[in-house]
């Protein structure tokens, strides 16, 4: 099953956010509905236009996205002189933000 036949990001749809194919059912909410402990035939019940494929598919996309995401660790600096503080923002080495 290739999660993207049945999850789609158009413009004029939800205003871009993915949705289900189809339908106006954002992947975010079915994805935040089993987690907040709804059953698939919770979802199958409540919303008519989901199959358990599309439900499947909302998750194998969701998981995707987490999988191609990237962490990106910046050191934490401290700003010589302001007052009251001791630890500055999140600059990196020789960042001339401050």
């Amino acid at each position: 099953m290739d999660a993207r036949d049945f999850s789609k990001v158009t413009p004029d749809i939800m205003l871009g956010e993915p949705a289900i194919e189809g339908t106006r059912i954002p992947v975010e909410l079915v994805i935040r509905k089993l987690g907040e402990g709804a059953t698939m035939v919770d979802l199958l019940d409540g919303y008519f236009s989901l199959s358990r494929e599309k439900i499947r598919a909302a998750l194998i996309y969701a998981a995707d996205l987490i999988a191609d995401e990237r962490t990106v660790f910046l050191e934490k600096t401290t700003r010589a002189g302001a007052a009251g503080e001791s630890e500055g923002g999140w600059f990196g080495k020789g960042s001339a933000d401050h």
